[in-house]
């Protein structure tokens, strides 16, 4: 499936709520002493891995509510093509199984793209956490930071949210109606690599 690109970026940050809520766009990096630039990634693959922590409340379409949350596993693997094209794709686990329970795959494009290397030397990537996306009032901001020593590189990653300007809930709605509220949101590396070769080689896919 190719994602698509959103020019949506939810502007704007919401208060801190329980744990430490990420939410601002500009936070988590310092820049590198030395810009690492896409032309210098060419045939190189970033394997990210990173937990994401929270708690939330399920509202049934009948008004009860239930308490949910714990940790989930979620991989970004990206392919910087010999023409400079990022092929990009993440998917979620639970951390008690090896199959994927969502799978999102994403090429840039001439158009649009969601994600980037700005100017810090970091990857990032916004995408809204929904099909639709009028259904969901905040965005997802994951970041990947490289740096350079010595001819090789290594990179880091963290994961934020972003509350859509105006509003005080992460709020998430599905088809049903039945919706989601986030209380508190926390990201943590769990492992993050970048080596020269294709990481789909084998795979269906880029």
């Amino acid at each position: 499936m190719i994602g698509r690109s959103s020019s949506d970026t939810r502007n704007g940050c919401g208060v801190m709520i329980t744990m430490v809520l990420f939410c601002s766009l500009s936070a988590g990096f310092s820049a590198n002493a030395e810009e690492i630039s896409l032309s210098s990634l060419l045939g190189y693959s970033i394997n990210a891995e990173w937990i994401a922590n929270s708690k939330h409340t399920w509202v049934e379409t009948s008004g009860q509510k239930r308490l949910a949350g714990g940790p989930v596993r979620f991989v970004d693997k990206l392919y910087i093509s010999n023409n400079g094209r990022i092929f990009h794709r993440r998917q979620l686990y639970y951390l008690d199984r090896t199959k994927p329970i969502f799978s999102y795959d994403n090429i840039r494009s001439g158009r649009g793209e969601t994600f980037r290397l700005d100017a810090n030397s970091t990857f990032v990537h916004t995408s809204i956490p929904s099909d639709d996306k009028e259904r969901t009032n905040y965005t997802r901001i994951v970041k990947i930071a490289l740096s350079q020593s010595d001819g090789s590189y290594s990179c880091s990653v963290k994961a934020s949210l972003a509350l859509q300007k105006g509003e005080k809930q992460y709020l998430n709605y599905e088809p049903s109606g039945r919706y989601r509220i986030i209380h508190s949101f926390k990201s943590r590396q769990k492992s993050c690599r970048v080596f020269k070769g294709n990481v789909f080689k084998g795979e269906v896919g880029p």
